[in-house]
């Protein structure tokens, strides 16, 4: 008998069909699969050659990992699970994505999680990225040394939160060296913004690796030493001639080649700081934006997380939230951090600046001084290395990559080093080594044990992270 479907008739088939998918899909494997073997053990369905008579070995009935012991021992029976392998042939190896069963979840993630952690990414301190420079390895390209920093930070957060930290303190050391304390040089708020520029500079450079500090001239912390605190006083001696307590009648005369040197000093390092600061990252403000949308994110999912106790659900985003939750403390971290927006330009006008305070230098040693020292110039540079005696007479060699922030694993306490080296004594009647005797205290400090405040660092890193990735067994 032939019929024809009326409008209706198609209708509700459609509804049907409609709503017999929607059911479908409403429930996840997992759910099918708590159906299935539950009229499995009722005898009203067969699955296969398993029935309620050869179901018995697919069934656990031990301990469950996580269960309160005392409802283990009195409810263990009450609740129906499956081995693995049981898992696998009735519930036919269920694997349920985020993306195709639960929709909803999986904006959730995206809008809660994935969005703010590429920004937290996009605000990471990363290198400029230049082109190689002319003649290096493919490895000392600025991409690849990025992604390398990437690795790190990822790979191994603890190392380069204990950097960051460290550099921090040394940074919260110097900034204590300014300030106005006891007596003679220590104690002048005239030479407060000098000391200021002169440890601004030192915390620069000590994010820069140091090659050749060995060398038995030790040129590379002479030279660094005179032209941070030669401003201040006559460094080749010591605090025994102090620029704030000269004779007016010694300022007001002849001009003389400690004079010139001096002020040829004080423009340098003022010039060094000046340009240091201008290249500093800036953008603090976006960096806070986007740490606080993860924090947001991080609270919705706390609240969401507790609305499904008492209910099976599925992993829910919180769990993603508490593993990468040590990287916002990170990206704090690193904002305070010395980070350039260009670290081959910064390398290299340290570079200039040295050469210049050693031109200073070595004029005002000069028995018969010329009108002025040989200053750096790009013409004299390329004369020097045309001559080869380049090596002799730039500091380029001593500086090698930026490795602020945790770029590289290592202890980099050049800042540390030379702060403990300036003054006698802690005291208010310290007064300022002379030249040699500070560098050579340098040299011991950078090559003895790593001081105690660099494990308490690296203990607070440790901790930070491990209580911040923890997660509690479900």
């Amino acid at each position: 008998m032939s019929w024809r479907l009326q409008p209706l008739h198609c209708y509700l088939l459609m509804m049907t069909i409609f709503f017999r998918s929607a059911i479908g899909q409403d429930l996840d494997k997992f759910d099918r699969c708590k159906i299935r073997l539950n009229r499995i053990l009722n005898g009203t369905e067969t699955f296969g050659a398993i029935n309620n008579y050869t179901v018995a070995p697919f069934l656990y009935t031990g301990p469950v990992r996580g269960m309160n012991s005392e409802y283990a021992r009195t409810s263990r029976n009450s609740f129906t699970t499956l081995t693995t392998q049981g898992c696998r042939v009735i519930c036919e190896n269920p694997i349920d994505w985020y993306w195709t069963t639960d929709i909803s979840l999986t904006l959730g993630i995206v809008s809660n999680w994935i969005l703010p952690i590429i920004a937290l990414l996009a605000a990471l301190p990363y290198d400029s990225l230049h082109s190689r420079n002319p003649g290096a390895p493919w490895y000392e390209g600025k991409l690849c040394r990025t992604v390398g920093a990437l690795l790190n930070w990822l790979g191994s957060p603890q190392t380069a939160l204990t950097a960051t930290l460290f550099n921090i303190h040394q940074i919260r050391k110097c900034f204590h060296e300014t300030l106005p304390s006891g007596q003679g040089i220590s104690g002048n708020h005239a030479l407060q913004p000098l000391k200021k520029d002169a440890y601004y500079v030192l915390c620069c450079i000590g994010q820069f690796k140091l090659l050749h500090l060995d060398d038995p001239d030790r040129r590379f912390l002479e030279t660094l030493i005179y032209g941070l605190f030669n401003p201040m006083c006559n460094i080749i001696d010591g605090e025994g001639i102090r620029i704030d307590k000269v004779d007016p009648r010694w300022m007001s005369g002849p001009p003389t080649p400690e004079k010139k040197a001096t002020r040829w000093n004080r423009e340098l390092l003022q010039e060094m700081a000046f340009n240091l600061r201008i290249l500093r990252r800036r953008g603090v403000y976006p960096t806070f934006l986007s740490i606080f949308l993860f924090f947001i994110a991080y609270a919705v999912s706390v609240v969401l997380a507790f609305a499904d106790i008492g209910e099976r659900t599925t992993t829910h985003s919180l769990a993603f939230g508490i593993l990468i939750s040590w990287f916002p403390l990170f990206i704090l971290f690193s904002i305070l951090d010395r980070n350039p927006v260009s670290a081959d330009r910064s390398r290299k006008l340290i570079s200039r600046w040295m050469w210049n305070v050693e031109a200073v230098r070595e004029w005002v040693d000069s028995p018969n001084p010329p009108e002025h020292p040989k200053w750096w110039s790009q013409e004299r540079e390329e004369v020097s290395w045309n001559q080869g005696c380049a090596q002799q007479t730039s500091f380029d060699r001593y500086i090698s990559n930026f490795v602020g922030q945790g770029r590289q694993i290592g202890y980099n306490g050049l800042a540390y080093a030379v702060l403990v080296s300036v003054y006698d004594s802690y005291g208010d009647s310290r007064r300022m080594r002379p030249l040699k005797t500070i560098v050579d205290q340098s040299h011991i400090c950078l090559h003895r044990r790593r001081p105690g405040s660099w494990n308490a660092e690296e203990e607070i890193a440790a901790k930070t992270i491990l209580f911040s990735s923890d997660k509690p067994d479900p």
